[in-house]
């Protein structure tokens, strides 16, 4: 399929019932049949461009779902008409109908909303459409033979074609910052996770062994080694609990912060939290337990003889 991009950015108009326009700017994009198929983009309402929609028919239109529901808002917009400007700067519009109702395509970074877009068929773009095409094509196998292949096909049509091709998935940049700074996050955050371990362990074992006399005059006045892995395991995370309760208040607050730079997720997200609150208390309990067996095991008559 192939698509062209025209520069001005056109204002498509609706009357409404009381007699109001309804206006909202939009992007304009020329594509050939089944461009929505070859993109795997549902049409949502309506019919894809064919064959029929030439420059001797009535022009027509797709709307990006987002576009449709801030011209028609709850109306299906399949079957009716809105007023195009016709890019020549005098004012001038046309009657195009609505075909269709496509999906949203994400053109923009993926934190930042869907763009309201026109799409019109190339077949009625006559000589308007004047410029670079850019070809989109599904295909299977290995990249560099087809890509080889493609050159190949370009060049018989026209030795002066330069070509150059990727794969979609590294047309954007800022996908690969992102995911970037996405696996520098998840590095630092499993480097602090195991200081916190590191920490934890060396401050209840230095705790623990402070105490080994008292630990020893509990267990010779009765006390079980069931006892003692409960008061040292409860008396280690209670103040992991009050770090994780001001932690989880810190980050909700500073949430805003970050919510330009995620996406799929909502910075406040309860299961986001609460896997990082359990991945927390786990690494807590797991260096709380080594030091708390340990202090289970002590013989008290070894201890008392000791002192």
């Amino acid at each position: 399929i192939r698509e062209f991009s025209r520069s001005t950015l056109p204002q498509p108009t609706v009357t409404g019932p009381n007699g109001t326009e309804q206006r909202r700017g939009s992007y304009l994009l020329f594509v050939s049949s089944e461009f929505f198929k070859t993109r795997r983009t549902p049409i949502l309402a309506g019919r894809d461009f064919n064959e029929d929609d030439s420059s001797a028919s009535f022009p027509v239109a797709i709307l990006s779902e987002d576009l449709a529901k801030a011209l028609f808002e709850k109306v299906n917009a399949v079957g009716l008409t809105l007023r195009e400007n016709d890019g020549t700067g005098n004012g001038q519009g046309y009657l195009v109908t609505v075909v269709g109702v496509a999906g949203d395509i994400q053109y923009r970074a993926p934190n930042y909303g869907p763009l309201p877009m026109l799409y019109r068929p190339v077949s009625q773009c006559a000589a308007s459409c004047s410029g670079i095409f850019n070809y989109e094509i599904r295909v299977t196998g290995a990249l560099p033979e087809m890509a080889k292949r493609l050159k190949d096909a370009a060049a018989n049509v026209d030795s002066r074609v330069v070509f150059e091709s990727g794969p979609f998935t590294e047309i954007s940049d800022s996908i690969h910052r992102n995911r970037a700074m996405a696996v520098i996050a998840a590095t630092f955050g499993l480097f602090v996770g195991l200081l916190a371990m590191v920490g934890v362990y060396g401050v209840t074992s230095y705790a623990t062994a402070e105490r080994t006399h008292e630990i020893g005059i509990r267990m010779a006045l009765g006390a079980r080694p069931g006892n003692v892995l409960r008061m040292i395991l409860g008396e280690t995370m209670v103040p992991v609990c009050i770090g994780i309760g001001c932690g989880v208040g810190a980050s909700l607050a500073a949430a805003k912060m970050i919510g330009g730079l995620i996406w799929g997720v909502k910075p406040t997200d309860p299961l986001s939290f609460g896997f990082a609150v359990c991945l927390i208390l786990v690494t807590a309990g797991i260096a709380a337990l080594l030091p708390a067996r340990r202090a289970s095991k002590v013989d008290p008559i070894v201890v008392l003889r000791f002192e």
